[in-house]
């Protein structure tokens, strides 16, 4: 219906990114993470996306989970952590989230894609966490499971 309409969609590397380009007029819009300061720019709800706790089978998250079939992030906070970088909105939303739990995050490893976060944690060198919308492509091919948080997020 409108032929002169253009549509171009970019994928940053963080959401605060994002926010500074509809800040500076350089973009009309943008998805970005809850956890962006932008009360300055008009905003609406789009989805909710809960964050998920993903393990390496074997891994004493899964012996801990409650009947629901959940464990608390506490409980997270016991084990060295595998954290997506390059400015992540999930690795700054968890990392705040230790830090108001005064245990802070016990990263070992910090990597750039998805992909490279499920290796690590097949392998056994942490835990990862990563949104439902992601963690739902792992399908049934990985070595890992994925565990919801108590606390809603």
């Amino acid at each position: 219906e409108r032929p002169r309409l253009r549509v171009r969609v970019i994928e940053l590397s963080s959401s605060t990114a994002g926010v500074r380009l509809v800040r500076d007029g350089e973009a009309d819009l943008g998805i970005v993470a809850d956890n962006q300061d932008a009360d300055d720019l008009s905003s609406a709800f789009y989805a909710h996306d809960p964050i998920r706790v993903v393990v390496a089978l074997g891994h004493p998250l899964l012996a801990a989970r409650d009947a629901g079939g959940s464990v608390s992030f506490a409980q997270t906070l016991e084990h060295d952590v595998i954290t997506l970088g390059g400015g992540a909105a999930i690795a700054a939303i968890v990392s705040a989230a230790a830090d108001i739990d005064e245990h802070g995050l016990r990263r070992t490893q910090e990597v750039n894609t998805f992909g490279a976060l499920i290796r690590l944690v097949e392998g056994g060198l942490g835990i990862g966490f990563l949104r439902e919308s992601s963690a739902r492509f792992l399908g049934g091919s990985r070595a890992v499971e994925v565990l919801s948080l108590r606390e809603r997020w």
